[in-house]
């Protein structure tokens, strides 16, 4: 279901799919990932729900601090977000 009325919402909501799910197959805490980033866990909550917009320094910062290649990461959350909107197209158009 499409929330907040942003055109890149989409966008950020694989982002911060695919970055949880990283996080947390390798049992990494929003805290520990918070703190290497200098943030708060709130923060982090935020960018995984995609209640926010992630600046691409605090991407590329956010998958160091989960041991992640930047570029790879990016690979995959571009070939989920063009699964995502051809899935969900009528909605997104629709607004709802």
């Amino acid at each position: 279901m499409r929330k907040p009325d942003r055109i890149n919402y989409e966008f950020d909501y694989v982002l911060g799919q695919v970055l949880k799910q990283k996080r947390t197959s390798k049992e990494i805490s929003m805290q520990n990932v918070a703190d290497k980033l200098g943030t708060t866990k709130q923060a982090i909550f935020r960018y995984e729900k995609a209640e926010v917009s992630m600046k691409n320094s605090t991407f590329k910062e956010f998958c160091k601090a989960i041991g992640e290649n930047p570029v790879e990461v990016y690979e995959e959350i571009s070939l989920k977000y063009m699964r995502y909107v051809d899935n969900h197209k009528n909605d997104i158009i629709k607004g709802g």
